[in-house]
């Protein structure tokens, strides 16, 4: 019997396939005509500012308490200073001293710095004015200890606040808003592409303020121009450039508190409205800051980013201090003593930070690494003029209309106080997957802080060098 030939399907299939092709010569004279050129282009959707913690964590895989402030949240609840807004934090204690000074306290601390766009500001406590939030996206507060990103890693807490940045579209707002007590207010707020392709992009917000108070005789008024440029420089670095400028005014000013005990023991009890300010008193403050980002997209896991913050700040005050030594007689409402006072303030901060941050992968897990280096200099200036008059014991309080006292003659300014700051810092910090539920997160700041200075004649030097590990699990 004779047996028939296999023939393999496959081999059948390839070269009737391959029969039935065109074969195209070198030498045809069209045979380009049939290929296409195919442009692919995008453009950048990660326009946003850093967050709080450096790392790439979620609210829920943060191992410490944090809250998060975002926009629709500011703009439902009115929240147009940062002191209004920190009022709505849990957790946050905003102690207003005086109409114009503020100071954040978390967990029994002072909260020591502030952060933009995740590079700490550490330089002060104190707040002079109202900052907007206006030119901010969200603010991020991070409750206790934040070593890994605040310098010494005070115990209190870290508020973020993160810049708006441009948007991939023309995009734009205006809001009129008027109140009690004669406040009104007007933002615009802009976004547009400044090329076809949308790699370059800028963004526009400005305020104007101006509102009264049920405190007697207190008004203010404040300013803001910002301006954000985003774009790319080529395929793998992008640049980000900003400016901001904010005017603070305000006018018959708190300069220390009301006496709360008469001088027989018993509480004081005052309206709402009360005040021991004079109507030519005064707060002004000014501020001016220039940023500057550079990115490089080393390759899709690895990133590199380079920052410059130059901040110029200006304070100038004509105010009036009372003062008792015996206490406020509750039949007299007499025993109040005046004390004024002119001051200007003069301040420079420079700040410069580069980070590395990427993931990688071992053990059949991603994880991610942040490593970075920060220099800060702060030179500041504080002036005083002693009045020449103006010192005087006080009529029966309350009751004052502000013209109790005239606006007093100052003398010459002298130097009250200067002061030369370095903090100089290296941190890393690194989330391990232990799981694909569980994370280890491990990091460590290393600072090394300068302070040359004098206040008042006493000095104020201080050296503090030393490391902050940090650890948390997830």
């Amino acid at each position: 019997m004779k047996k028939t030939p296999c023939i393999d399907a496959k081999l059948l299939i390839s070269t009737a396939a391959m029969l039935a092709t065109p074969f195209t010569y070198a030498n045809e004279p069209n045979s380009s005509s049939s290929i296409e050129e195919m442009v692919i282009t995008d453009i950048r959707q990660d326009r946003k500012s850093k967050g709080a913690t450096g790392l790439d964590l979620s609210v829920y895989e943060t191992p410490q308490s944090l809250t998060i402030v975002d926009s629709e949240t500011i703009n439902d609840f009115a929240l147009v200073d940062i002191n209004s807004l920190l009022k709505m934090v849990a957790g946050i204690n905003v102690d207003s001293a005086e109409t114009d000074r503020t100071y954040y306290n978390a967990r029994g601390f002072d909260i020591t710095s502030m952060h933009i766009d995740g590079i700490g500001m550490p330089f002060g406590t104190l707040l002079v004015g109202d900052i907007d939030t206006a030119i901010y996206d969200r603010v991020e507060v991070i409750r206790g200890s934040n070593g890994l990103i605040t310098g010494l890693g005070n115990p209190s807490g870290t508020i973020n606040y993160a810049r708006k940045r441009p948007t991939n579209e023309l995009t734009g707002s205006t809001k009129f808003t008027a109140g009690d007590w004669n406040n009104r207010r007007a933002v615009i707020d802009i976004s547009t592409p400044l090329t076809e392709s949308g790699s370059w992009a800028a963004r526009l917000v400005g305020v104007n303020q101006d509102k009264e108070s049920w405190l007697d005789l207190y008004s203010n008024d404040r300013q803001i121009a910002y301006l954000m440029v985003d774009g790319q420089i080529s395929n793998n670095l992008t640049l980000a450039v900003s400016y901001t400028h904010q005017n603070n005014n305000s006018d018959g000013v708190l300069w220390g508190a009301l006496p709360v005990i008469y001088s027989d023991g018993t509480q004081a009890d005052y309206d709402v409205s009360t005040t021991s300010a004079m109507d030519w008193s005064y707060w002004n403050t000014e501020a001016e800051e220039t940023f500057i980002e550079l990115g490089w997209q080393i390759n899709g896991d690895w990133h590199l980013t380079a920052s410059a913050t130059q901040t110029d700040y200006t304070e100038n005050s004509e105010l009036f201090y009372v003062y008792w030594n015996t206490g406020l007689d509750p039949e007299t409402g007499l025993g109040m003593l005046s004390y004024p006072g002119k001051y200007d303030v003069e301040k420079e901060n420079l700040i410069l930070d580069a980070s590395l941050k990427g993931s990688f992968y071992a053990w059949g897990l991603q994880h991610e690494l942040q490593l970075g280096i920060s220099s800060a200099k702060s030179d500041s200036e504080s002036f005083a003029h002693s009045a020449l008059d103006g010192f005087t014991a006080m009529p029966a309080f309350p009751g004052w209309t502000g013209s109790e006292v005239a606006r007093p003659s100052w003398d010459e300014p002298y130097m009250s106080a200067h002061e030369d700051i370095n903090l100089d810092r290296i941190y890393g910090s690194v989330r391990l997957a232990l799981s694909d539920q569980v994370n280890l997160i491990l990091g460590v700041n290393s600072v090394q802080y300068e302070n040359e200075g004098v206040s008042y004649g006493l000095s104020t030097d201080a050296t503090v060098n030393g490391s902050s590990p940090y650890m948390g699990v997830t």
